[in-house]
């Protein structure tokens, strides 16, 4: 759905991640005044997209908080980080925040909702569940971990034929291995410890937070799980990536250089197994009651045809998309397998000038 569809995630996701990682570097003492100034664009641009973003304004505080312990050990003198912060927030203001301050002097909310909750439930047919009958907070736990960890994972907006995501198992490992990744970052990484408590998990906690209590109310009202979908904690796969793969390469050791190729193969498997799936349920005819490799091909022509581009040039963005998988794959291998015959001589860091803020 996502994907096929012009809304705001396209823009929140990248925003909201752009935001992330210069949060991070700032958290991990970059205080430089280009730094600050183009994250609160970023964090500014993100305000503009979706009310998930009002998390970041937090992360910015946090993020600088981190970088005034950083800068406390650092022999380098910068500018005192609370004032770098300010300068962060005021931008950010400048670019996006001021829609929700506009917001709150108009309609008296930050976030007005755009429909009341009478039409909301009519429209979604919610009938409010019966006098005593109870509302165990265990099912809450159970029903909303299992709709935000398929729909983050897997949800291909299908909506007919079958199930739209993988399978159970792999998605429950593919959660594990997100939480172990970002607790051994937590705990085994030293300088970038902080950095990704501040920068990372801040937005994703709140985030979650947020989305969870969205969910709580609804569900206190019908039993339902309405609003637990995967795509509103997008913004933060950017960075909760990199503290996992992180902290996969803390527990990894020596053996840290071919988590990337395993990291392309899952990416390229999960890919291909998406388009499978979504060609198997949306393009295949519906008399054929087995799929057979001429109705795989029927699909594609059904595809090529629907197109609102010329078939050689949709044929040409397939080619090169796998074809951009296939390098990603073969570069990974080679920084993993393949060492330098001659090891190179180490140059020693200049140390920063940091301008003034």
């Amino acid at each position: 759905v996502v994907g096929a569809s012009v809304n705001n995630d396209a823009g929140y996701v990248l925003g909201f991640s752009v935001a992330v990682l210069l949060l991070t570097r700032i958290a991990m003492g970059d205080l430089r005044r280009r730094t600050v100034v183009v994250a609160g664009i970023a964090v500014g641009l993100a305000l503009l997209t979706k009310g998930f973003a009002l998390v970041l304004p937090l992360t910015v505080v946090a993020a600088f908080v981190a970088a005034g312990r950083a800068a406390a050990r650092s022999p380098v003198r910068q500018a005192p980080w609370w004032r770098a912060g300010l300068l962060c927030l005021v931008v950010a203001f400048l670019v996006g925040g001021w829609w929700w301050l506009r917001n709150l002097l108009v309609h008296g909310a930050i976030q007005p909702p755009g429909w009341s909750i009478e039409a909301y439930r009519r429209v979604l047919g919610t009938v409010p569940r019966p006098e005593g009958t109870p509302a165990p907070l265990s099912d809450f736990v159970a029903g909303t971990y299992a709709r935000l960890s398929e729909r983050f994972w897997g949800g291909l907006g299908i909506n007919y034929g079958g199930g739209d995501t993988y399978p159970d198992l792999l998605i429950h490992v593919l959660v594990a291995g997100t939480v172990i990744g970002v607790g051994a970052a937590v705990v085994g990484a030293r300088r970038g410890r902080l950095a990704v408590l501040a920068a990372v998990l801040v937005p994703l906690g709140a985030t979650l937070g947020i989305v969870c209590l969205g969910i709580w109310n609804g569900y206190t009202y019908s039993l339902d799980f309405p609003g637990a979908q995967g795509r509103y904690l997008f913004g933060s796969v950017t960075g909760l990536a990199a503290a996992g793969a992180l902290g996969l390469s803390v527990l990894a050791g020596p053996a840290r250089r071919v988590l990337p190729v395993l990291a392309a193969l899952l990416a390229l498997v999960l890919q291909a197994a998406g388009i499978v799936s979504v060609v198997r349920h949306a393009w295949l005819p519906l008399y054929d009651g087995r799929p057979r490799p001429e109705r795989y091909r029927d699909a594609f022509d059904g595809i090529l045809r629907w197109s609102p581009w010329p078939p050689e040039v949709t044929g040409t963005v397939f080619a090169l998309t796998a074809l951009a998988g296939a390098v990603v794959l073969v570069l990974a291998a080679r920084w993993a397998f393949v060492r330098d015959e001659v090891a190179p001589v180490p140059v020693p860091a200049a140390e920063p000038v940091p301008d003034r803020v």
